[in-house]
């Protein structure tokens, strides 16, 4: 089972077609995290649609699309998994010489898209997704001590807040804890 942990996105139709892919999956386990940014070097930060860490299969970026998709989606995937490299290899614990112990693999999902010829590392569909997870072939993160570490770098490297429901907060209650605060500051 995969644990879904979700932070703010503005593609909400794709994200939850991944997650629902994912919860309806008995055959994948791990973390999930949905919309999270990264702070790169640099000052830079660049916030992953969706990225999930895996025993089985390492880590996987996903590059969610919808509508239409931009012609020059390999670029952007590389500039993902480059970034995303980069930061982890930042991390002595997760690198062995000048190689890095966890896979990183990059896929765009785009089920709300028509297809257009991109099919390289692209899923339409669920079926397109599970045939793209399946060829990843086996992580060499099944190490349960390597997993640890890469769920931790992971954690410290992406900003986990949960999302807090500031609901109860409205303009008119704000105008009114305001003007109340103002008539004890003010003797009329």
């Amino acid at each position: 089972m995969v644990e879904i942990i979700k932070g703010k996105t503005e593609k909400t139709d794709v994200s939850s077609a991944l997650e629902d892919f994912f919860k309806g999956s008995e055959q994948f386990k791990g973390k999930l995290y949905i919309g999270y940014p990264i702070l790169n070097s640099g000052g830079e930060s660049i916030i992953l649609d969706a990225l999930w860490i895996s025993q089985e299969k390492g880590i996987v970026i996903f590059d969610l699309i919808e509508g239409i998709i931009p012609k020059d989606r390999e670029k952007h995937r590389d500039s993902l998994y480059n970034k995303v490299e980069s930061k982890l290899k930042q991390h002595d614990r997760l690198t062995q010489s000048r190689s890095l112990l966890v896979d990183i693999e990059v896929i765009t999902y785009a089920p709300l898209s028509e297809q257009n010829g991109q099919s390289n590392l692209t899923a339409f569909s669920d079926a397109d997704l599970i045939g793209l997870i399946d060829e990843l072939g086996c992580s060499n993160i099944s190490d349960d001590n390597i997993y640890g570490k890469t769920l931790s770098v992971i954690q410290s490297v992406i900003k986990i807040k949960p999302l807090i429901d500031r609901g109860y907060v409205s303009k008119k209650n704000l105008e009114v804890q305001i003007l109340n605060a103002l008539k004890k500051l003010l003797p009329i």
